[in-house]
């Protein structure tokens, strides 16, 4: 039986740097990304579509180690990852006929918000952190809770980005442990990373000016100059905001 290795997520964890580095191997499945996007905008599929899906995948599926990439397959982070059972539901149906194991991302439930705020700023939102807050519920971010919908249909390998990041250990090569791979080291360039202080205030001062083509060359020259450092504290929070949140979460980060 073929191996199928599905990384889902979550957002903000690396995996625009993780599919950048491994679409350079011959096992990486790129369809992969179209079935997590197609998993994330029409779940629940049909029966048909899950056929359909079925032969698009035994037609791409052709190593015995295979991998593919979506944030998709976690569902929908401003929705709290509330659709994530109906897509593993559906991933566990459409990759019946293969041996799957999960590889997800996790990051402290602070510091994930705030990289999903960034994440809106750079996409050309102007909203203050405070009105953000009161379109999510940022005391929905129960991991374990959440990433057990998957452990019901699949194996599961739960990594932690922040400890990673504190170690200085490449997330290309803790995916490579998982699979029994031998990497080398990612290409260090930045990949869709979050703004710095600079860069979060140009945004908001230019941005409402811009039009879409504007805003995406300015988000290209922000990237580019104006990038956080992945242990750099955003600040978006308060020192009582973020410690009654961790206090709230506990372990479970």
């Amino acid at each position: 039986m073929k191996k199928v290795y599905v990384h889902i997520g979550t957002h903000k964890t690396g995996s625009s740097y993780i599919q950048e580095n491994l679409k350079l191997y011959p096992w990486y499945v790129s369809i992969g990304y179209d079935l997590g996007v197609a998993l994330y905008q029409n779940s629940p599929l049909q029966a048909h579509e899950i056929k359909k899906w079925q032969e698009i995948m035994k037609d791409n599926l052709k190593h015995e180690v295979n991998f593919i990439s979506c944030e998709g397959f976690c569902g929908d982070p401003y929705r709290n990852y509330a659709n994530i059972d109906v897509i593993a539901m559906n991933l566990s149906e459409i990759l019946k006929d293969y041996q799957v194991k999960i590889i997800v991302f996790t990051r402290r439930q602070d510091q994930f918000i705030e990289s999903l705020y960034n994440q809106i700023l750079k996409e050309g939102e102007n909203i203050n952190f405070s009105d953000f807050l009161k379109t999510i519920d940022i005391y929905g971010f129960d991991w374990k809770k959440i990433l057990n919908k998957y452990n019901e249909y699949f194996d599961l390998a739960w990594l932690h980005y922040d400890i990673l990041m504190k170690t200085r250990c490449d997330i290309i090569a803790a995916i490579g442990q998982v699979m029994d791979k031998r990497f080398l080291e990612g290409n260090k360039k930045n990949v869709n990373c979050s703004y710095n202080e600079t860069g979060i205030h140009l945004s908001k001062l230019c941005n409402p000016v811009l039009d879409t083509d504007g805003r995406a060359k300015f988000r290209r020259f922000l990237e580019q100059n104006f990038c956080k450092k992945p242990q750099e504290e955003s600040g978006f929070f308060t020192r009582e905001e973020r410690k009654k949140l961790m206090e709230y979460y506990g372990r479970n980060v």
